[in-house]
């Protein structure tokens, strides 16, 4: 669904001004309708899926519909890279070229970037859309759950602890990022990573993850970009995922287009 080869990951020289506000191609109008009645399922499949939390420097971890969300985004912020309302992005690409935007994340104060699931997923493939000096040398699957789950108690209604750490291997760990400006890096699991063709047990829950499913199911990732100059900051566009939602409280959540977005 998206290219990803290039020939050199340099900073071009100069760099062009962002263009103006672009706003996603929206599939339908939207339309005001009585809530639809949740949906438990054992699994539901997405494509194109952002993520659905991260941490804040101020605020801890902030999940998209976290009150507030708009005022807590900042041009360049890492909030930039999970899903709001009307998402607006940095335009279409124009592989090779190279510019800022406000409405991406740049790492100016870190080379570490995390996006976390509220529910365990699945994954096929991670996009990863660079702007300018693309750099994304290391991704890390994080275990499920990765942080505190709102509403995640056990049997016992005890709250169920976050599993700290990584999934070793990376699914990606290169020295070098050899992505062209303005192109979406393509990051595919194997299928023993992957673990989408794996049966879903219907004994099972969030809480209680079957052991033929815990090696797959994540509650996360974590992208670490190289070393940054003084100017030409990494510029991460976008970050959206494929693959499935295990024991989801609502498949409604996942259905729709190839491309979902939340809301």
């Amino acid at each position: 669904m998206r290219s990803c080869r290039a020939s050199s990951g340099t900073l071009q020289s100069p760099v062009p001004k962002a263009s103006p506000a672009y706003r996603s191609p929206s599939p339908r109008a939207k339309v005001e309708r009585s809530p639809v009645p949740a949906k438990p399922a054992k699994f539901a499949k997405f494509k194109g899926l952002y993520g659905m939390g991260m941490y804040s420097n101020n605020k801890g971890i902030v999940w998209f519909d976290t009150p507030g969300f708009r005022t807590l985004r900042k041009p360049r912020s890492n909030l930039n890279l999970i899903y709001w309302t009307q998402k607006y992005e940095c335009g279409p690409l124009n592989p090779g070229t190279c510019f800022q935007c406000p409405r991406a994340w740049a790492a100016e104060s870190s080379r570490n970037v995390t996006i976390l699931f509220r529910e365990p997923w699945q994954l096929d493939a991670i996009h990863i859309k660079q702007l300018q000096n693309p750099g994304v040398l290391v991704v890390q699957l994080l275990p499920w759950p990765a942080v505190v789950i709102p509403g995640l108690v056990d049997n016992l209604g005890n709250p169920v602890p976050p599993i700290p750490g990584t999934l070793a291997p990376p699914v990606r760990n290169v020295t070098v990022d050899t992505s062209a400006c303005s192109t979406t890096l393509d990051v595919k699991l194997t299928p023993a990573r992957a673990g989408t063709d794996l049966p879903v047990p219907a004994r099972g829950s969030q809480a209680s993850i079957p052991a033929s499913l815990r090696a797959t199911a994540y509650g996360g990732i974590n992208i670490i970009v190289k070393a940054q100059p003084q100017k030409g900051k990494t510029y991460i566009d976008m970050i959206t995922f494929d693959g499935r939602a295990l024991y989801t409280a609502d498949a409604n959540f996942y259905s729709g287009n190839d491309v979902r977005t939340y809301g």
